[in-house]
């Protein structure tokens, strides 16, 4: 009967916890703040000013060439099954 209520107790206790962890709503001043940071990371980047600015280049680069390759791959699935079918149906 103990460890029930230890297990009972544990689940009470984990629960309120979760429920104190819930994600407050944004405000009108978040938003504001979040296209204030973008618009000057953006300005930043136009003219190169940025605080690491090779880091964070290298890092769009990268991303970029992720993105490539993602639809390389998905054009030569693409292929790849169109010639699987082409060669079960005969064409």
């Amino acid at each position: 009967m103990n460890m029930k209520l230890a297990a009972a107790v544990t689940l009470v206790m984990g629960s309120a916890l979760l429920a104190g962890c819930e994600k407050k709503p944004e405000t009108v001043m978040d938003s504001a703040s979040e296209v204030v940071d973008e618009a000057t990371d953006a300005v930043g980047d136009a003219t190169d000013t940025r605080e690491n600015e090779s880091m964070k280049d290298a890092v769009e680069d990268l991303k970029a060439s992720v993105s490539d390759a993602g639809e390389t791959v998905t054009d030569v699935a693409k292929d790849a099954k169109a010639a699987g079918e082409a060669a079960v149906s005969g064409n």
